[in-house]
């Protein structure tokens, strides 16, 4: 019996430890046998296994790696420690541990929301992410258009400056986001087909491994206001 354990390995020592080790189970492993390749999912313990006779020798792989050994569907920087085994007996402990590469985060913005009508209150979420595993502190920086007024926020910024909004973050990694969801007032005199445009900046930029998806712009064109009382354009909307 060919076995072993699929785990992200959190102190960087490429051996498996239950007590401080996190098991991963959307992985495959692969086992080469006698000119025919086989292949298992994790169970939900992060563990593998084969059945392989005695003295016969084989290979047993990862999957989903690229030639340097990183992780091609999961985020940067997260590198196996091993990529394949070669033996000749059955072993019980042929682990495939993932780390951390001593490259730095790579922040990401999103954004969405709306619609946006004059003298209404519109609504929009923004969104950081963290495509690397290196955990990292940063800010969001938010710069509303002028033709629009913040109301509030969730959670609020920690600081405001004019139409300038900024919010903390802590030790984002790849396993977490931040996000705030931000309401806005249109000014009545906005004029339709007008456009609103956000301006968001994940700081730091230094250190960031690819800078250029920290910073992102969001128009969305200003609408047609309606009646509320008038049932035709209600229903309208919501159908």
């Amino acid at each position: 019996n060919v076995a072993g354990t699929v785990f992200f390995d959190y102190n960087g020592n490429c051996t498996y430890d239950s007590l401080t080790d996190g098991t991963q189970t959307d992985n495959w492993v692969f086992c080469k046998v006698g000119g025919q390749t086989y292949s298992v999912q994790v169970d939900s313990f992060g563990r593998y296994s084969f059945e392989i006779p005695s003295a016969t020798s084989y290979e047993v792989s990862l999957g989903g790696l690229d030639a340097n050994g990183y992780m091609q569907y999961y985020n940067y920087g997260v590198q196996a420690c091993v990529q394949k085994y070669q033996r000749s007996q059955p072993e019980k402990d042929l682990d495939f541990g993932f780390k951390c590469t001593p490259e730095d985060h790579d922040f990401v913005v999103s954004s969405y929301g709306g619609p946006y009508r004059p003298g209404r209150s519109g609504f929009f979420i923004a969104n950081v992410s963290n495509k690397n595993c290196q955990s990292a502190n940063g800010f969001l920086s938010l710069t509303l258009d002028n033709k629009e007024t913040y109301v509030s926020a969730n959670p609020a910024p920690n600081r405001i400056n004019g139409n300038v909004l900024e919010w903390d973050f802590v030790n984002l990694g790849a396993e977490n986001n931040f996000s705030t969801y931000v309401e806005v007032l249109i000014n009545a005199n906005a004029s339709i087909g007008d456009q609103v445009c956000h301006h968001f900046v994940v700081n730091p930029l230094a250190g960031d491994v690819d800078s250029s998806n920290n910073k992102l712009i969001t128009c969305d064109q200003i609408r047609n206001s309606y009646d509320p009382n008038d049932k035709t354009a209600f229903l309208a909307r919501n159908g």
